[in-house]
């Protein structure tokens, strides 16, 4: 066995231990796209102890401008932050647009 092949093991072994939180963030807002769909798939595939879980709160968000950044933190930006937080990993999935990502995710990211 290689040394790859043991830090494998051990990852694996690491997962099994405990449970893993990956926070699932989809590129696009509509319901039924694929980058949701992939989201989903990559839920059901994963790893006993990995839980995926896919965020949904695109639509409360505010837009994000800078100078308000350091105001009152509205409840969807606040469950965002905490969500993110919480989680150990984060798996985004979004469609290119206009040679970068979606709107919506850029601003959720800003």
């Amino acid at each position: 066995m290689n040394s790859e092949q043991i830090n494998i093991c051990h990852f694996t072994t690491a997962l099994k231990a405990q449970k893993m939180k990956l926070l699932a963030i989809p590129g696009s807002l509509r319901p039924d796209s694929i980058n949701r769909s992939l989201l989903k798939a990559a839920g059901e595939i994963a790893p006993a102890g990995v839980n995926v879980q896919i965020y949904d709160g695109y639509a409360d968000l505010p837009v994000f401008t800078e100078p308000l950044d350091n105001g009152p933190e509205s409840e969807s930006v606040r469950v965002l932050r905490d969500r993110i937080r919480d989680a150990d990993a984060l798996l985004f999935a979004t469609p290119e647009y206009n040679g970068s990502i979606s709107g919506g995710l850029k601003n959720a990211i800003d």
